[in-house]
């Protein structure tokens, strides 16, 4: 499995030069087998008659030359403990047992996790769980599978009708999934030869059994925005980034430490945060900032392990600490307290400080990422960007931390995802709709407390078109005719018949500001009478631009009913109905 590049890799390495690719386990092995030969030498070869100059230089190079070759034998005598083989020889184990695709995005342990499980994964090969599992090894832990069934919709319409056939997620996802329209399918698969027309006659004269299932399958990864993984994780995250800019400031640049895997430039994790941020904000103009005058941050002693700093944050924002009032008032107290940062401590203060700070720290990344801007690429290297970062928070933070290029860009932003699937799917299945899905749910911050009582006063000004317990007789600005001068008040019996008009009641009412503090209820009733009904209209009536009352006749009724009476005059009537609720102590 060693070649001579391996070896010479080596050499290089004892001799003090710089050799970037060499592996963390293989340097591990290498230094024991450096210490143990130099010991070999110090007290059992040297003598001192001996210890000429040439000797000793003959010393310095059959020690390193030792050690590389004794490497590369602990190394396959350890070869058992896979955890102690060099990435490289991981790879080609795994290569081994026929699986190929995407082991460069795996992060480290959960390549070896996966190793352990891929004897098990090829019994399950092509079921829904083969499928899940996997997924959860490449950073997305939480799919719903579902199948597509040929069917009529409630419309009489083919489509395929997702069917859940798998969740991995706790409590099951109450999302329904949309039908996929026949010809959308049809026309983007060359393998499927029916078309509507031949489908309907073969219901029709075959009664195929409907719904029939299709080839098509698709997946829905969730992502929880508020769970106990995904913000702790951008917590710790976001101290580290806080914490390498202080040490910047103060005249301690933080070490470059990482190796980017494809721009093959190293940079620290301040360099490839702010490398991030520069390029999503030149992709993505941003218009505005958040008001929260807050930023995620895990605000306490870095004396605990990333572990200790997870439980912290599920035991603060659990539901099950959370059921009365005075626990979740403290718990959203101890969550501002322990994870959150007043924003104006950020030493990111808008969307020009990543570029203008990672110019100051890496000069020479951020022109590299200008070259691939000015080139038009920025979307695929913020892909790269992304993998890097998301590799290494899965290697330092948590293993269990979600796919970043996944959060931020969705699914589908995971090429080599569709490699990963397809091995694993049934062979004749075929991936039609990948759907995103993201979950907020965090009792601590989302949560109303049920206790609270809302004492809410307001003032409304309301307009009380024209109504039967108006004041005024008739029309004073003449808009309808007044017919008979009786009729002072709508319900007065005192002049009921005199003039032989039925006290028609003609109203405008003034507008009324009204502030109401309890609750009630307001039923108003407009009424309008014609007193010649010869030719007998119906009243209607709206506002103007103006805000002022404007009247319509419409023709309806029945038409000189009683021979120029008033039997036949129409009866209009408007209800308007207003209740108020104010909720009171």
């Amino acid at each position: 499995m060693f070649t001579i590049d391996d070896f010479i890799q080596l050499m290089r390495y004892f001799k003090g030069d710089s050799v970037p690719n060499l592996d963390t386990n293989l340097i591990i092995l290498a230094e024991d087998s450096k210490a143990k030969a130099t010991t070999l030498f110090n007290e059992n070869i040297d003598l001192a008659c001996y210890s000429t100059e040439d000797y000793k230089r003959l010393k310095n190079f059959l020690i390193p030359w030792y050690s590389s070759l004794r490497s590369f034998s602990s190394t396959m005598a350890h070869a058992s403990d896979v955890r102690s083989l060099p990435e490289d020889h991981l790879n080609k184990l795994i290569n081994s047992f026929g699986y190929v695709d995407g082991l460069d995005e795996l992060a480290h342990t959960n390549k070896i996790d996966f190793f352990y499980d891929l004897v098990n994964l090829y019994k399950i090969k092509g079921s829904p769980e083969s499928i899940e599992r996997v997924l959860s090894y490449f950073g997305i832990p939480d799919i719903e599978l579902v199948e597509y069934w040929l069917q009529y919709n409630s419309s009489g319409q083919l489509v395929f009708h997702p069917v859940k056939i798998s969740t991995s997620i706790p409590g099951s996802l109450i999302v329904a999934a949309p039908d996929i329209d026949y010809d959308y399918i049809v026309n983007i698969d060359p393998h499927w030869f029916l078309t509507k027309k031949q489908v309907n006659q073969l219901f029709q004269t075959n009664r195929i059994a409907f719904p029939s299932k299709s080839p098509y399958f698709g997946i829905r990864p969730t992502t929880q925005l508020s769970g106990n993984i995904t913000n702790p994780t951008i917590t710790i995250l976001s101290r580290m980034v806080q914490d390498q800019y202080a040490d910047y400031a103060g005249g301690s640049p933080p070490t470059k430490d990482i190796k980017l895997t494809v721009l093959n430039i190293f940079a620290s994790l301040l360099d490839l945060y702010l490398a991030v941020l520069y390029t999503f904000n030149t992709i993505y103009v941003k218009t505005n900032d958040s008001a929260d005058p807050s930023f995620l941050i895990y605000d306490e002693s870095m004396l605990l392990s990333n572990d200790q700093i997870y439980d912290l944050y599920d035991t603060i924002t659990s539901r099950a600490n959370s059921q009365t009032r005075v626990q979740l008032e403290a718990n959203k107290l101890l969550l501002n307290d322990y994870f959150t940062r007043l924003r104006t401590t950020n030493f990111i203060i808008s969307h020009l400080t990543a570029g203008t700070v990672l110019n100051s720290t890496n000069s020479d990344f951020k022109n590299l990422i200008d070259t691939y801007i000015s080139l038009g690429n920025s979307n695929y290297l913020l892909k790269l960007l992304l993998k890097d970062l998301s590799g290494w928070v899965k290697n330092h933070i948590s293993d269990s931390a979600p796919n970043l290029a996944s959060l931020i860009l969705g699914f589908a932003s995971i090429e080599y995802i569709t490699d990963v699937i397809n091995f694993f799917k049934p062979y004749r299945a075929r991936l039609i709709l990948v759907e995103h899905i993201y979950i907020i749910d965090n009792p601590i911050s989302d949560a109303v407390i049920c206790e609270d009582e809302l004492n809410h006063v307001d003032s409304e000004t309301i307009v009380d078109f024209d109504t039967a317990n108006s004041t005024g007789c008739c029309c004073p600005d003449d808009v309808i005719p007044c017919l008979d001068s009786t009729a002072v008040i709508y319900y007065s019996r005192n002049t009921y018949d005199c003039g032989s008009k039925f006290d028609i009641g003609a109203s405008i009412d003034d507008d009324h500001e009204i502030t109401i503090h309890i609750s009630d209820n307001i039923y108003d009733i407009y009424n309008y009478h014609r007193g010649d009904s010869t030719a007998c209209v119906h009243l209607s009536y709206t506002l103007d631009s103006t805000g002022e009352i404007e009247f319509a006749l419409q023709d309806g009724g029945f038409i000189d009913f009683d021979n120029d009476g008033i039997f036949d005059a129409p009866q209009i009537s408007d209800a308007c109905h207003i209740y108020v609720q104010s909720i009171g102590p």
